[in-house]
């Protein structure tokens, strides 16, 4: 008679070790999707972030209209470079007919004290406005530098390098000029 008791006895304690590794298997895979789970409803719930355009700022372009000046914004990308914003501002000028087409703007600077230098070309006195006019081309040009460059208090003039004492006798420039809000369209 034979019994065929040993191969059995032997078995139940390996199947105890592998239903063991099972479980604990089973249990490990059972805390990872939990973790996935958790992971992918904090995700699904958080805000979206909304595209935003890039910072932005403003140049103020100041045009004479009438006897009073009107301020137009032009809303510029911030990493555009002081250079572009004194150029923008001489330009629209031009196409608006308040500065000589041989205007250039050569150079431009401010002091400690807040004193705008605009190293201008002799096309702004070759140009013969009237006394109205002359005026509001001082001011626009000197509000739309103000009003852009924040750092800036006031504006003096010079053409090609030279102190720039006035255009053709009604407006004085040799001084640095403030805003002036009186000249503003209410």
């Amino acid at each position: 008679m034979t019994t065929d008791k040993g191969p059995t006895r032997g078995s139940k304690p390996q199947q105890r070790r592998v239903r063991t590794i099972f479980i604990i298997l089973l249990g490990l895979i059972a805390v990872i999707a939990v973790l996935i789970t958790g992971y992918r409803l904090k995700v699904s719930l958080e805000p979206k972030p909304i595209f935003t355009a890039p910072d932005m700022q403003v140049v103020s372009i100041f045009l004479p209209a009438q006897s009073k000046l009107v301020e137009n914004k032009l809303e510029v990308r911030s990493n555009i470079s002081d250079k572009e914003k004194a150029e923008m501002i001489i330009n629209k000028l031009k196409q608006e007919k308040r500065l000589p087409q041989g205007f250039r703007l050569y150079e431009f600077a401010t002091d400690a004290e807040g004193i705008m230098y605009l190293n201008v070309s002799r096309d702004i006195i070759d140009d013969k406005p009237a006394t109205m006019k002359e005026i509001l081309t001082v001011y626009s040009i000197a509000h739309s530098f103000l009003a852009t460059f924040k750092e800036a208090k006031k504006v003096l003039f010079l053409a090609d390098g030279q102190v720039l004492y006035t255009l053709h006798g009604t407006l004085y420039t040799y001084k640095p000029i403030e805003f002036n809000p009186d000249l503003l369209e209410d």
